[in-house]
């Protein structure tokens, strides 16, 4: 019993199958016995307004027009049309026989004197529709179908699409590999400006993919700028034909013995190339064709006014290449000092060089200071192209005694350096010769690599003078008057600076906390060239006294219990508002202390020393008649 009932629900779900197989495979069947839609590979457009009847056909995956021009035919033009002629089936429609046994003919639908006749098929086998006039009533049309001697009653949009202009049914863009597959781009030019140039007078500049890179590989081998070679493709794919040439046209320079120029794009297994003759005699328009077929057009001419000059355009301006987190040395060098930046770990840099005393000395490296020198040498642009074979020219480029050497090491052992030459003019602007050791290509870079690069240690030395532990504890600081008295003293034993600050006056409160931050961690805002002495310091040719001393009384944590030291720096008057100098007896440093602890020390300092214009005496008041 239980089989039997097994093989009864079998039997139904294959008849189930079955029946939903003849639903859908039934309609198909009909669609392709009514006209074979989805297979028709010719298309033939005529009529009362056409001159030339329009033939298109699809061939080698694609539709092209061939008659009355040999052109890629317009892809969403063709497909409106399909579809519309898919659904045809679907129309009103009614037998010719029908018309006729009530005394009617084709005429009274104006079928016997077609507007429009359309064909389509596979060439051999082809199915006509004649167009005729609008139904009295609606947005319809009707048409005969001659193959099935019937007449349909369809959308009037179906023979508005049969009836556009040619220029609606051709392609609107010139090229048809699209731009994600092209893969190598070739621009042929006359050499000179013979008019009988020989091959030898053609120059080709070639470009290649690589991946995601472009290079060039002829007239020299060099990076391209992807970025720009992807908007010059885009440019060259929305070139389309602004009108074509009449067939008798003369004079068009795309006969084979002028060698026109040309641009070719290569795709996966196929390429185009187009040719660009004469410039018509009001500059705007230039003749051109593709070399596969012969319709002469004429294009936009002030898009491939400038192809020649697509070999700098295009180039890659960033010819100085490294990838900075697999950076692991720079070396700095200019005439008059040098300095190598080791990094000792991710983050942390060591800076070697020549210090104030002339002896080398290994320093922590300031990191915003390495930060700024890589970010600006991968900023490096070649705003020219000078030479790519400079021969013997080393020394016309100043390369031979060069005002910049920069060399740069990576963690793999590859290696690079930058040689900055001499000065020269281009474009009316003020330009430094420039090129990568071993290599030929000489750039021309901006002044302002030279001027922001620093060669010596101190501006690579950490700003950070000295900063505390955070265990560590402040008990008391000093600013006082060498040789005089104390212009601001606070202890805090207990380590409560809150409560130490609070006997401040108001107004310099705030002050003197910018100064216990100063001690905490005292920053440079940049070193001075110059040996320590106890007298002050020579800067530009003057002579600057210490005058004041901030010292800190400082408990440092240690595992043999803590150790009390003291810390002082000297400072000299405030000069000009924006500078004051220091030193570190300790270290033996010289420096320019920053704005804010300039503007924290001025608080207590301005006030102990007033101007001697204040000194002066109010002058005697006036009597009753004016007079002293």
């Amino acid at each position: 019993m239980r089989f039997k009932l097994t093989a009864a629900l079998l039997f139904a779900n294959i008849a189930m199958f079955l029946f939903i197989w003849y639903l859908e495979y039934t309609p198909a069947l009909q669609s392709q016995s009514a006209g074979g839609m989805a297979d028709f590979t010719v298309l033939e457009i005529s009529g009362k307004t056409i001159d030339k009847p329009r033939i298109l056909k699809f061939e080698n995956n694609r539709w092209r027009i061939v008659s009355p021009i040999d052109w890629p035919a317009n892809f969403y033009a063709l497909n409106r049309i399909r579809n519309q002629l898919e659904f045809l089936e679907k129309e009103t429609c009614f037998d010719i026989s029908e018309i006729e046994k009530h005394g009617q003919s084709i005429a009274d639908y104006g079928l016997d004197d077609p507007i429009f006749t359309f064909k389509y098929g596979d060439g051999k086998n082809m199915r006509e529709l004649k167009i005729g006039k609008n139904t009295p009533v609606g947005d319809k049309v009707y048409m005969q179908d001659v193959s099935n001697n019937r007449i349909v009653v369809a959308e009037k949009t179906l023979a508005e699409n049969l009836s556009n202009d040619i220029d609606m049914l051709r392609g609107q863009n010139i090229f048809e590999i699209p731009r994600f597959e092209i893969s190598s781009v070739s621009v042929r030019l006359p050499a000179g400006d013979s008019k009988t140039p020989l091959r030898s007078d053609l120059r080709r500049i070639g470009l290649v993919k690589d991946g995601q890179d472009w290079n060039f590989e002829t007239p020299i081998v060099a990076h391209a700028d992807a970025g720009e070679v992807n908007a010059f493709l885009d440019m060259l794919e929305n070139v389309s034909v602004r009108s074509f040439a009449p067939q008798n046209a003369v004079n068009t320079g795309l006969d084979v013995t002028s060698l026109p120029a040309s641009v070719t794009i290569q795709g996966t297994n196929r390429k185009q190339t187009l040719l660009l003759g004469s410039t018509l005699q009001n500059g705007t328009l230039r003749y051109a064709r593709l070399e596969e077929t012969p319709t002469v057009f004429m294009v936009d001419a002030a898009f491939f006014k400038n192809l020649g000059e697509i070999q700098t355009a295009l180039r890659d301006k960033a010819f100085l290449k490294f990838d900075e987190l697999a950076l692991d040395e720079i070396d700095i060098a200019s005439p008059s000092s040098s300095v190598k930046l080791k990094k000792i770990k991710p983050g942390e840099w060591d800076a070697i060089g020549k210090g104030a005393g002339g002896n080398l000395e290994t320093v922590p490296a300031d990191f915003a200071a390495v930060n700024s020198i890589i970010s600006k040498l991968k900023a490096i642009r070649a705003a020219e192209f000078v030479t790519d074979a400079p021969g013997d020219d080393a020394k016309r480029f100043g390369f031979d005694a060069p005002s910049l050497k920069i060399s740069l090491k990576l963690a793999s052992g590859a290696a690079q350096t930058l040689v900055v030459g001499g000065e020269f003019s281009a474009q009316n602007a003020r330009l430094l010769y420039a090129a990568i050791s071993g290599e030929n290509a000489v750039y021309g870079i901006s002044p302002n690599l030279a001027r922001g690069i620093p060669s010596d240690i101190l501006s690579c030395k950490t700003k950070v003078l000295g900063a505390l532990p955070e265990k560590a504890e402040i008990r008391g600081f000093c600013l006082s008057e060498i040789g005089g008295r104390n212009l601001l003293e606070l202890s805090c034993p207990d380590n409560d600076w809150k409560k130490a600050l609070a006997s401040v006056q108001d107004f310099k409160r705030a002050s003197a906390s910018a100064i216990l931050a100063g001690v905490k961690k005292f920053s440079v805002l940049k070193y001075v060239d110059s040996a320590f002495s106890e007298k002050g310091v020579d800067v530009g040719g003057k002579h600057f006294d210490w005058k004041y001393k901030l010292s800190a009384e400082i408990v440092m944590p240690g595992t043999g219990g803590n150790k009390t030291q003291t810390r002082a720096w000297l400072l000299s008057g405030r000069e000009g508002g924006r500078v004051q100098y220091g030193a570190s007896p300790e270290g033996g440093e010289v420096f320019q202390i920053p704005q804010p602890l300039i503007d924290a020390i001025s608080a207590f300092t301005i006030e102990s020393a007033p101007p001697e214009a204040l000194n002066i005496p109010a002058p005697a008041p006036l009597g009753e008649n004016g007079k002293k």
